[in-house]
């Protein structure tokens, strides 16, 4: 019986969990994958994030439309990005949207990303497309996080 142990770093889209959500790893291993193969995870750093962390700001999304094409196969996501007025200016900021079938299993996550910055009291619009791997697209989930 032949063993293959295939070893990868998974990352998050995001350097941050924002509470009361959760992030999907991500990592690509080439076809084929035997039918019997067990994944096995392991944690290699995390770090609590103290309230009013000054790595990151406080953004948040808003007025997110999900346009499904007619396979299910891909969407059309925007939105905006908003930062309270108290906040500081923003130079980095990445929003990720991650697509579930109807079964809630993950099929899909992309990352958008902008460097162009923004001030507080302002939105950044954003819009990208997200594809599915496997099945249907019915729902698609927003994280952001903001950096000075």
């Amino acid at each position: 019986k032949k063993v293959l142990r295939e070893r990868q770093t998974a990352l998050l889209p995001l350097n941050i969990v924002p509470p009361n959500t959760s992030l999907q790893l991500t990592v690509f291993f080439p076809p084929e994958i035997p039918s019997n193969a067990k994944p096995q995870v392991q944690a290699l750093t995390a770090i609590r994030l103290l309230p009013n962390d000054e790595r990151y700001l406080p953004a948040t999304i808003s007025n997110t439309l999900v346009q499904v094409n007619a396979d299910g196969r891909n969407a059309r996501v925007n939105g905006q990005v908003i930062l309270p007025g108290d906040a500081g200016a923003a130079s980095q900021v990445w929003v990720t949207g991650t697509a579930y079938d109807g079964m809630g299993r993950v099929v899909g996550v992309r990352r958008w990303e902008s460097n162009s910055g923004f001030a507080p009291g302002e939105s950044l619009p954003f819009e990208f497309m997200v594809s599915s791997l496997a099945g249907r697209i019915e729902r698609v989930e927003f994280a952001v996080e903001a950096r000075p």
